[in-house]
């Protein structure tokens, strides 16, 4: 059976402590709310993404992995919730290249102990996309069967998305995280070591204010009409812009 193993990967939503660049520019308070938002949402979406693995046939384990460790009681606390049968890990790791390196390496070896007969395919997503879907994850899944990585790329030169079917620290090991250049980095490291990656349709994150605007303008924004963080941000525009969480 091939195993599917799908990553929320986030840091604690507590005041002051996430989302510290949008922070700067619309508030802390509005900042949590915002990336609270964004863990609901893409739980659910994962939650989702999980179900269709398996009614496929596919076997399908949601994971979460936190920083900084032993935070569960912060994520309850804000109201952030995942099914109990997902397993929970502690981010470990100096940067933020060595945390997902490690991540990841931690699900597909677990999967390649197990000896499926038909591989493992994992997935890391980040929180602060709030345009992520099912079939934008299946996607991902998909484009494992004919390539060791796969990675959404964002419009500032980053990604939102990684995928693996073995592990591949040596893309990770960049100088510097937080600039425009992450993702050609990455690419590049992969090339050189015999990793070639394929890329999905970048979708918007939000790091900044400006964000929100690509976020709101994008087509799928107007589909999602259900999805929390959308309806923030919406409210927010209608507002002004003081204050996404209206508070």
């Amino acid at each position: 059976m091939l195993i599917h193993h799908l990553i929320v990967f986030s840091r604690a939503p507590v005041l002051g402590a996430t989302k510290t660049r949008l922070a700067g520019e619309v508030g802390a308070a509005a900042a949590l709310a915002f990336h609270v938002a964004c863990l609901r949402d893409l739980i659910a979406v994962c939650v989702a993404t999980l179900e269709r693995l398996r009614a496929m046939g596919h076997g399908a384990e949601g994971h979460i992995f936190l920083t900084p460790p032993g935070s569960e009681a912060a994520f309850a606390a804000a109201g952030v919730a995942w099914p109990g049968s997902w397993h929970v890990h502690q981010q470990e790791g100096e940067t933020l290249g060595s945390r997902m390196a490690h991540a990841l390496e931690k699900v597909i070896g677990s999967g390649n102990r197990a000896g499926p007969p038909d591989g493992v395919r994992a997935l890391l997503c980040g929180s602060d996309v709030p345009l992520v879907t099912t079939e934008h994850l299946l996607r991902g899944f998909s484009a494992l069967a004919d390539a060791d990585a796969v990675f959404g790329p964002t419009p500032d030169g980053g990604y939102h998305l990684v995928g693996l079917t073995q592990p591949a620290p040596q893309l990770f090991e960049l100088a510097a995280w937080g600039h425009g250049g992450v993702l050609a980095q990455t690419l590049a490291r992969g090339l050189a070591t015999g990793l070639p990656a394929r890329l999905l349709a970048p979708l918007p994150d939000v790091d900044t204010q400006a964000d929100i605007a690509a976020v709101l303008e994008h087509p799928l924004a107007s589909q999602l009409h259900d999805r929390e963080a959308l309806r923030l941000l919406r409210d927010w525009r209608e507002s002004g812009g003081d204050d996404p969480a209206g508070t």
